[in-house]
């Protein structure tokens, strides 16, 4: 099974009955026995929707910034990958390889949901430990035990592996996820040193040429919020240029070209070929947009 196929995978994939466990112990050595209610209906979102859907809620309550969602999207989303890796005859971990590959007897639908569980929750509490007892409820959902036992031969074991070689792998790649490259010590804070060379827009008047120091740099925004407050947000991952990309070779290997000097005739060109093609959106593609644009069920504007 190709990697491609995870996905389509983890949304047919049925919570049978062999998923068993018990819910919500941190002990290691304690037992839990299991609920007395049924399972979770197999008609129920699948387990890898089940755990998406849990990581976006603690977006929406964390409100990290956008580049810090997305590589905690990407690490969560690779770590149940090598763990469901390590039930298929083909694929391997990002991480791991092969290590971890179980013998086609255990390729079962119920292992792989349970190592694809382990993975996440360990992922997941490592990118939001505040939202603990959210990942807490899912694994009893699910009817799992919260263990952090490593052992290859189980599906627990195999799903605390691959998480932890993935949160291994991305503790030092530049994000600054536990704030020790900054004097602060504040999570995912800068450390370059970077300061905005223009002043704030003001909230209440248009903003002459003249009153932007540096047209082709970054601008902060002042404006009203719902509550009426006039709001100033900083600037988000100025040193997210130094992070080590999840796929490419250099975090500008397919970077586009700026954007012409103001004042050029090139430049006036570029903005008219953007009004343009706004006027010619199809009410498929405004759609679109205003998703990307963080629109439903997008918890945040691409990042």
């Amino acid at each position: 099974m190709k990697r491609r196929e995870f996905l389509t995978y983890g949304a047919t994939l049925a919570a049978s009955g062999a998923i068993v466990g018990c819910g919500g112990s941190d002990d290691d050595n304690v037992t839990i026995s299991p609920p007395t209610q049924a399972p979770p209906d197999p008609a129920q979102p699948k387990v890898v929707v089940q755990w998406n859907e849990a990581a976006l809620q603690a977006v929406r309550d964390v409100k990290p910034g956008p580049p810090m969602c997305a590589r905690s999207l990407a690490i969560v989303h690779t770590a149940m990958f090598d763990a469901w890796a390590a039930y298929d005859s083909v694929a391997v971990g990002t991480r791991l390889q092969g290590l971890l590959r179980r013998p086609a007897s255990e390729r079962t639908n119920a292992n792989k949901a349970k190592a694809i569980s382990y993975a996440a929750y360990a992922a997941l509490i490592d990118q939001f430990p505040s939202e603990k007892a959210l990942f807490d409820s899912e694994m009893a959902t699910l009817r799992f035990t919260v263990t952090t036992r490593r052992d290859p031969a189980t599906p627990e074991g195999v799903g605390n592996l691959a998480a932890q070689a993935v949160i291994d792998y991305r503790r030092n790649d530049g994000a600054n996820q536990h704030g020790t490259l900054a004097v602060s010590g504040t999570p995912y804070s800068d450390y370059t040193g970077y300061a905005p060379v223009n002043p704030a827009t003001a909230f209440n008047v248009p903003t002459p040429l003249s009153g932007i120091t540096a047209p082709d740099r970054w601008q902060p925004i002042s404006y009203f919020d719902a509550g009426g407050v006039v709001r100033t947000p900083g600037f988000i991952g100025p040193h997210w240029q130094n992070v080590i990309p999840f796929a490419l070779t250099s975090a500008s290997q397919f970077r586009p070209a700026p954007p012409k000097a103001l004042g050029t005739p090139e430049f006036a060109a570029q903005a008219q070929h953007v009004i343009d093609v706004q006027l010619a959106l199809t009410e498929r593609q405004k759609v679109m947009a205003e998703f990307w644009a963080d629109g439903p069920k997008s918890e945040l504007p691409p990042g």
